[in-house]
């Protein structure tokens, strides 16, 4: 479906916090994965918002329809911004 297969990212990063993370469809869901913190399922809220054990992802898309990126909400720490990088 559009909300899990499309959403593949091979690699984001965050200039604002200096960090990657890897967007993965694994076992017909989505899962993000850090190598300090690991995998998280990523679990659909709406349109294009997931949250993820806490933190809440809102994915972008280009004209196309392409994910370019997304965005990350945790706590008091709003829209930080990851960028597809491969």
């Amino acid at each position: 479906s559009r909300n899990t297969i499309d959403i593949f990212l091979p690699r984001s990063f965050s200039d604002e916090i200096e960090t990657f993370y890897t967007v993965v469809v694994e076992d017909d869901g989505l899962v993000i994965r850090h190598i300090r913190t690991g995998d998280e399922p990523l679990v659909h809220v709406a349109g294009e918002r997931y949250t993820a054990g806490g933190p809440t992802l809102t994915f972008e898309r280009d004209a196309d329809g392409a994910v370019t990126g997304f965005t990350v909400d945790m706590g008091r720490a709003r829209g930080i911004h990851f960028e597809r990088v491969e």
